[in-house]
């Protein structure tokens, strides 16, 4: 795969516009009104439903597939101990002092964060990477990357408001999670330039913090926003939100891989 210097600038252009559009998302549940009742409990099981989705179908398939390439059956044991690892997370965050902890939208707001940030990296990295080397391939890559970003944005701004976050602290945790993406975009350009020959991508260390993200991102959705929607609204209403939700999640990944 050849390279072109000139696609630098752009690529990471590219980048950045889709690791930013998780703000879309968040901003589609923050800037309507507080959300009560039945509504939350919709906005809360489609999140857990995007939330199951992908973790389950996208990023432990793709992170036990990358570090069996790597280790063979020792690859999948490791990303199933660090799946695990991260199951346990947000467990670890209420383990916490209050004092420091803070209240609950705290810790499955930045559990979710974390898991959403560590998807990001790898992918900013693909995208990056695609885009340097074919402008168009990159720019319907980083179209499908925005369509499944929005319903990632939305499930991230359901966990602070669970508990009564601020807007501005879910912005804040949506804006910096989205750059993580064009950090990998920066790894991979120093990648590139370094070994301009070959396309560099070590499914070892993309293994491990995506099987770490699924874990995260399993807990939230089982232990934080399904219980809470139950809370707040009858089951066939969180059911219906959880199926929108794998549905919404399902067609953006089916765009994804179609490019």
């Amino acid at each position: 795969m050849v390279y072109s210097s000139g696609h630098y600038l752009p690529a990471f252009v590219l980048t950045l516009c889709a690791g930013l559009s998780i703000l879309l998302g968040a901003g589609a549940v923050l800037l309507a009104k507080k959300s009560q009742g039945r509504r939350l409990s919709f906005i809360l099981g489609f999140s857990a439903g995007v939330m199951l989705y992908m973790a389950l179908s996208e990023i432990l398939p793709e992170a036990s597939a990358g570090l069996w390439r790597s280790l063979g059956r020792r690859g999948e044991a490791l990303a199933l101990l660090i799946f695990l690892a991260g199951l346990m997370l947000p467990a670890c965050f209420a383990c916490l002092p209050p004092s420091f902890s803070g209240a609950g939208a705290r810790r499955s707001g930045l559990s979710l964060a974390l898991a959403l940030a560590l998807h990001n990296a790898p992918e900013g990295f693909a995208l990056f990477t695609v885009a340097l080397a074919d402008p168009l391939s990159g720019i319907a890559v980083a179209g499908a990357v925005i369509l499944h970003n929005i319903p990632l944005g939305m499930a991230l701004a359901a966990a602070v408001q669970l508990d009564g976050g601020s807007r501005g602290k879910a912005l804040a945790y949506a804006l910096i999670t989205g750059l993580t993406g064009p950090l990998g975009a920066a790894a991979g350009g120093a990648m590139a330039w370094v070994f301009e020959h070959m396309l560099i991508e070590s499914t070892t260390a993309v293994g491990i913090p995506l099987s770490f993200a699924a874990g995260v991102m399993l807990a939230v959705a089982l232990d934080e926003l399904l219980p809470s929607a139950r809370e707040r609204g009858g089951r066939r209403l969180v059911l219906a939100g959880a199926a929108a939700g794998m549905g919404c999640a399902a067609l953006s990944l089916l765009i994804l891989r179609g490019v």
